[in-house]
């Protein structure tokens, strides 16, 4: 059994103001070609910034891309996870107890142990291969306006889940076609690891750039600007102004949606990502501050995933 003491203080709270210290994501990198990403690259070299786009030189270097993107992906889980813990202890009434109970009982966390997230030796940037530190302390929080308690922490677990998948299917380099890859899931991988979840799944190459806008949405959550490429503006304007839909492409949408709200608000990013699209050059956004979004439920991506962390979050009396 995980003793709460030893980690309590392994990870240090305030991140929110350390992402807004960050360079805005972009800086010299926003207005790259689309030729650029073909140039060769080494993840030795490459910096996490880039890591939003899907370059063909690394996705080729697979035993690298192995290593170092099953790491980020390591490494957001260990952040998510240990954030999490700290906003259950705040709650107190055993929640932090009761959330770990129900992760080991679920069996959510397979790509490390639990011992090992929770180690005060890693911290947020330990493991980068990129050698830098990403805010892992997103604000997609729906407990302000969630009448249930309940749907805070299955979404959570749920976020937990994906990047676990994501971290297992990166460190086991399946060929094209068997990696068990969803595209929902694969989207929250991106938002809440900074990595485009195609270095994990190389089925979903082909929706890279869904993926990558799923990034820039996760470094405004993390409070940190972000310069609006014409590409991210083109497939917000596609996505935030969408219609009606059914199925995968619905349920991203859905996924997009509440991030936007959270991360700037959808009205101000429609109105911006129209600007760039018609002017071509990209434009600096700033995000929300904390708690200031009016977010409903989060919408779910994994139905039966959700019934699962359900039931064992209510074997494990999860918090009122």
């Amino acid at each position: 059994m995980l003793n709460l003491e030893r980690f309590r203080h392994a990870w240090t709270s305030g991140r929110e103001s350390q992402a807004a210290r960050l360079p805005s994501w972009g800086d010299g990198i926003a207005d790259q070609t689309v030729s650029s990403l073909y140039y060769p690259a080494a993840w030795e070299t490459v910096s996490q910034d880039e890591l939003i786009f899907l370059m063909p030189s690394l996705r080729r270097a697979r035993a690298d891309t192995n290593t170092a993107a099953g790491r980020l992906f390591q490494r957001a889980l260990a952040a998510r996870l240990n954030l999490l813990v700290r906003r259950a202890e705040a709650t107190g009434n055993g929640a932090a107890k009761a959330i770990i109970t129900a992760i080991a009982a679920a069996g959510l966390v397979k790509s490390m142990s639990l011992e090992e997230a929770f180690s005060p030796q890693r911290d947020a940037s330990q493991g980068s291969p990129c050698g830098e530190t990403r805010d892992p302390d997103a604000i997609a929080d729906p407990r302000a306006s969630s009448k249930d308690s309940r749907v805070y922490w299955v979404f959570e677990l749920s976020v937990l889940a994906s990047l676990d998948r994501a971290a297992r299917a990166a460190a086991l380099a399946p060929a094209s076609g068997s990696d068990g890859a969803e595209l929902p899931s694969a989207l929250i991988a991106s938002i809440y690891s900074g990595v485009n979840a195609a270095y994990a799944y190389p089925s979903l190459e082909c929706a890279h750039e869904l993926l990558s806008v799923g990034v820039w949405l996760g470094y405004l959550l993390s409070g940190r600007r972000a310069m609006m490429p014409p590409f991210v503006a083109e497939r917000l304007i596609a996505h935030l102004g969408a219609g009606p839909g059914n199925g995968t492409a619905d349920t991203c949408e859905a996924l997009i949606m509440f991030h936007a709200e959270a991360a700037a608000g959808v009205t101000r990013l429609l109105r911006t990502a129209k600007s760039v699209y018609k002017s071509g050059a990209p434009a600096l956004v700033r995000p929300l501050p904390n708690g200031s979004a009016k977010l409903g439920n989060p919408p779910q991506w994994d139905t039966a995933l959700t019934k699962f962390i359900g039931g064992h979050l209510e074997a494990c009396s999860q918090p009122a």
